[in-house]
């Protein structure tokens, strides 16, 4: 059997040995993440699709979804956030 591990790709830099800037990381368990990461955790927009087949597009603030957002869910159902917004 083929192992998944974790992927990276990031642009612009590195700060201090963490992510910082825009890329892309592919985690082990199927989920990605498009965009913006601030000292290793994801920050700004991004875009994060989970294995299960969900997507959220919108703001994070140190790892948590923040701000304005979509949350598309894999049955097709959509929900718009304009605040806080975590798990």
């Amino acid at each position: 059997s083929i192992r998944r591990q974790r992927q990276m790709c990031i642009r612009d830099r590195w700060r201090d040995g963490k992510m910082d800037g825009s890329g892309c990381y592919f985690y082990a368990n199927g989920d990605t993440h498009g965009g913006e990461w601030k000292q290793g955790r994801l920050d700004g927009y991004g875009c994060y699709s989970y294995a299960n087949g969900d997507v959220y597009k919108g703001q994070w603030k140190r790892n948590v979804r923040d701000g304005s957002g979509l949350y598309l869910y894999a049955n097709g159902d959509v929900r718009v956030y304009r605040k806080r917004y975590d798990h």
